[in-house]
This record gives C-alpha cells, structure tokens and sequence, in this order.
C-alpha cells in the first residue's frame, strides 16, 4: 500500500472538511462507501482516517461512526472540583445549556461505563492529589439534534 494512496485520501477528505462538503458532527460515509467512492482498498481509508483523527479533524466513536470534528474552542479545566464551580467548570457545559434552553434535543451516550477508581501517578499530579484517592470517570459522547457534537473524557472527585 503506497503512502501517496494514503495521503491522497487524507487531502480528499481533508478538503471536503475545508469546503463545507462534510460539516463539524456529521457522520463519515462507511469505510467501505468511501473506499469505493475513492477507489482505494478499505486498509488504505482506515489508515488515512487514523491520520485525520491524529490532526484532530474527526472522531472515531467505536461502533458509532466516524463523525467530523467541531472547532468550537475547549475550555481546560484546572483542579477545581465540582463542588468548587469556578468560572472555568460554567463555562465548559454553556454550550449544551443554551442548546437545551432553546429547545434542542440533546442526548448523551457513555461510551463506557463510568467507572471509580483509584487516581494513579499521572491523574494524581495533575489533579494535585494522592495517587490512591479515587476519581470518577466517565467517557461520553454528546449529541444535539442527534447529531455528535463532541467527545467527553472527564475525571473529577466521586460524589
């Protein structure tokens, strides 16, 4: 399989994103639809769709889709806690407030069960607590209109 195959199908859709032909939450064609449409094997559009998830312009849901990222901005959170609402924790859900305020559907799938464990090494020094305290974590996606808006990966204090 030639890269050039590869970083043909990475331009294409690539450029089909830039262009407005698919818009951020939309779903992908199939691998196979794609596969045909480009004439290319079905290794070849994983590959490059592997590659477009790299540089942020998809999200690959297994057994969802393949869905064209939003550019809204990401607001990171700092170590406050839920119970500790700063103005960083009213910002990150604002956007899914004011959908719901004005009507739209809005749905939210757990890609995995939530899940209390404990922090360990990397999360503990991040969220600046013992690496044995346990954290709650919940890996979701959001929809609106039923439509995939983003990916959630949060971990914060268990309730």
């Amino acid at each position: 399989m030639s890269n050039s195959k590869i970083d043909e199908v990475v331009k294409i859709i690539h450029k089909r994103i830039i262009e407005g032909k698919y818009v951020a939450g939309q779903r992908l064609p199939a691998e196979r639809v794609l596969a045909d449409e480009l004439g290319v094997s079905r290794p070849t559009i994983r590959t490059a769709l592997l590659r477009l998830q790299s540089d942020n312009l998809i999200d690959i849901v297994p057994r969802g889709g393949i869905f064209v990222r939003s550019h809204a901005p990401k607001v990171k959170m700092g170590g406050g806690t839920p119970k500790n609402k700063g103005p960083e924790l009213q910002q990150v859900g604002s956007f899914i407030h004011s959908m719901r305020a004005s009507g739209r559907d809005i749905l939210i799938r757990y890609l995995e069960p939530s899940s209390i464990r404990p922090a360990g090494e990397e999360i503990g020094a991040k969220l600046n607590i013992p690496e044995h305290e346990n954290i709650l974590r919940r890996y979701r996606v959001q929809l609106v209109d039923r439509v995939h808006y983003r990916i959630l990966d949060t971990i914060c204090s268990p309730p």
